[in-house]
Formats: C-alpha cells, sequence, structure tokens
C-alpha cells in the first residue's frame, strides 16, 4: 500500500530523498485506519522502504499483527532528480517513465537513476520478498 501522507504531501512540495519527511498527523491516522482494515487478513510479511514515511506507516499494521517489519532499499519510490525539493506544480513532466514502459530503460529523468537502474533496484526486493516464502 502507499505511504499515508507525509509532510512533503502536505506542502506540495516533492521530496523522495531518504530519509525523507515524517508524517503528517492525518498520514498516522491515514496508516492506523489501513491497519485497522486489513490486519483481520493473513500475510506473509511486512516490508517498507528506506522512506521514513513507508515505515511510519507500516509500524500499525507491525503493531496489529505482532510482526517486524522489514526494509528493504529496493522498494524505494522512483527519484525525483532535478525536481526534487520542488513544489508539485513546477516541476517539468519528464518523458523518460513513458519511455521506459516502451521499453527504453535506459532514459533517465534528469538527477535520478536511469529506468533499468532502477527496475535492478525493485526486482532485487521482489526477489528477497518472493524468496521469504
Amino acid at each position: 500500500m502507499r505511504h499515508g501522507e507525509s509532510a512533503a504531501n502536505a506542502a506540495g512540495i516533492i521530496d523522495t530523498a531518504v530519509p525523507g519527511p515524517d508524517l503528517t498527523a492525518l498520514g498516522t491516522q491515514q496508516a492506523q485506519r489501513a491497519a485497522d482494515e486489513l490486519s483481520v487478513n493473513r500475510y506473509d510479511g511486512i516490508y517498507a522502504s528506506t522512506g521514513v514515511r513507508t515505515q511510519e506507516t507500516a509500524a500499525p499494521m507491525s503493531q496489529a499483527l505482532g510482526e517486524a517489519v522489514t526494509v528493504l532499499p529496493g522498494l524505494r519510490e522512483l527519484d525525483a532528480g532535478a525536481n526534487e525539493g520542488l513544489p508539485v506544480g513546477d516541476a517539468p513532466l519528464y518523458p523518460a517513465p513513458k519511455v521506459w514502459l516502451k521499453g527504453d530503460r535506459n532514459a533517465r529523468i534528469p538527477g535520478a537513476i536511469s529506468g533499468t537502474e532502477f527496475e535492478a533496484r525493485f526486482n532485487d526486493a521482489m526477489n528477497t520478498i518472493y524468496g521469504s516464502g
């Protein structure tokens, strides 16, 4: 699931840097509501990225299930690169992610990793999760 509202989300600022901003009070409430609704199901694990907001979002589920959160760097979202710290409305739209969908994963957002690098990072995390049983 996606993380709850972060301070950067609330301020309309792009912030993909690690460790990143904390959740807002609303984000904490969103995480608790999600845990309340989802904890009735069975899960094989709880995973979060290196972003503080993702770990804070996972914490209520961790408490509800009595299971630790496993942090995997490969679950990090796409880096904002040159857009880091900009107001959301001021950030230029770079074509790289659309190009990746067409097969050219070497394209990159200026200042960020390529699609190939992102895919390798993400696939490593997924292999860890799948390999955990």
